[in-house]
């Protein structure tokens, strides 16, 4: 349209496109959750983004949001703010952008090439399509059902359940799959994200289960 501003990235300066590169890379890097939430919803009708008060039913918040069940977004929507107060729910989340884990009431600068996103205690994120890898936060016991299918034959597909179960110092994530599509899922790569760092570990998908000290 004439009447419109043209916004694509390059459009802007460079500080600006670094940016937009940064926020659109780190999206790319959940679509693998996406996809699954997006699964989630045409079984279930669960929307992919849901209001604080769907899991805590005191907080009527209407700025930050939920992804799904284990992602906590906090958008920074005033565009002169130089720092973003931040009140996370009880229990250690894992900052996605600066990969360290936080808890209670923290502040971040309100730069513009980053967005405060939280993973929940206890939860299953799978990240990058390129390579997949299923981001794990121990906590409370969890459950999560990972689904992907062939894009060129959508009658090639995987489903796999996911449970895990905490006891003292040890958890245990156990899985079960469907489906032919198991061309990628060979084997299954998680990333562990503790307080005392992150640790990698890769299992054969058909061994069915993964136990982890922490």
């Amino acid at each position: 349209s004439n009447y419109s501003k043209r916004r694509e990235p390059w459009m802007f300066d460079d500080e600006t496109l670094e940016a937009a590169k940064k926020i659109i890379k780190f999206r790319y890097s959940i679509i693998p959750y996406i996809f699954s939430l997006a699964y989630e919803y045409s079984k279930e009708g669960i929307p992919l983004m849901r209001p604080r008060f769907w899991y805590e039913p005191d907080n009527l918040d209407e700025t930050s949001f939920y992804l799904g069940k284990s992602l906590l977004a906090f958008p920074i929507l005033k565009p002169t703010a130089s720092k973003i107060k931040i009140k996370l729910p009880k229990g250690e989340w894992f900052d996605l952008y600066k990969e360290e884990i936080v808890s209670g009431i923290i502040e971040r600068d309100a730069s513009y090439d980053y967005i405060p996103v939280f993973q929940k205690h206890g939860s299953i994120v799978p990240m990058n399509l390129e390579n997949l890898i299923f981001n794990f936060l121990p906590g409370e016991n969890c459950s999560f059902v990972y689904y992907d299918e062939n894009e060129e034959n959508p009658d090639e597909w995987i489903k796999i359940n996911f449970i895990c179960e905490k006891d003292g110092n040890e958890v245990k994530i156990s899985w079960k799959y469907e489906g032919s599509y198991l061309e990628k899922y060979k084997t299954l790569k998680f990333r562990v994200c503790t307080a005392h760092g992150i640790f990698l570990y890769e299992e054969d998908i058909g061994k069915g289960f993964l136990t982890i000290k922490i």
